[in-house]
């Protein structure tokens, strides 16, 4: 979503699962701000985006980690 020409925020979800990285189902929710030096109208001759991220994630694992965690 455009707030201005030169900033948006966005929502980035994601769901998973690994038997390789022991973990039964991961979930996690990602609210993303970018600026954008350059207008939105120039982005597809030149862009230089600054941009901000915080992830919450809530994993649950197959088996006991070697931390003994199981979430």
């Amino acid at each position: 979503m455009s707030l201005t020409d030169h900033m948006s925020a966005g929502l980035w979800t994601s769901a998973w699962n690994s038997s390789y990285g022991n973990t039964d189902m991961g979930l996690a929710i990602t609210p993303k701000f970018k600026y954008n030096l350059y207008p939105y109208s120039e982005s597809n001759q030149q862009s230089l985006r600054l941009q901000y991220s915080l992830s919450a994630k809530q994993v649950g694992y197959t088996n006991t980690t070697i931390y003994f965690k199981t979430k």
